[in-house]
């Protein structure tokens, strides 16, 4: 990979999913697997936690709604920690007047080029 390609990737310091630390979950009758998709159910969805019970109970998982809300109170701190690396790098994020600004001078580029070709006689316009 060249020096041109790299330097239009950007660099972000995260991993595909944050990492709590196993030990975090020691003592709790569900898998860390379980309490964790129940938060990120809880968290991401704006679910209620009768409503992630209900999930959970659909997958096989008989869990009462007042653990769910144990363990949202207990880990959701741990998790936005976690997920604090993965935000975006200045830089990275283009704004709806920026890509707006890209796009128009791209379009005038191209008519540009295509004004000239035919004042070049390259390209003929209305000929079959």
């Amino acid at each position: 990979m060249g020096l041109a390609e790299q330097a239009g990737r950007v660099h972000r310091p995260c991993r595909a999913r944050p990492h709590v630390d196993r030990s975090a979950f020691a003592g709790f009758r569900f898998p860390a697997e379980v309490i964790t998709v129940a938060v990120r159910w809880y968290l991401r969805y704006g679910l209620s936690y009768r409503d992630v019970e209900e999930l959970l109970a659909e997958r096989g998982i008989a869990v009462d709604h007042v653990s769910v809300y144990r363990w949202v109170q207990r880990f959701t701190p741990l998790f936005a920690d976690a997920a604090r690396p993965c935000r975006h790098a200045a830089g990275d994020r283009w704004f709806v007047d920026e890509v707006r600004h890209e796009a128009l001078r791209i379009r005038v580029g191209v008519r540009d080029l295509h004004r000239r070709a035919v004042a070049a006689g390259r390209l003929k316009l209305g000929a079959a």
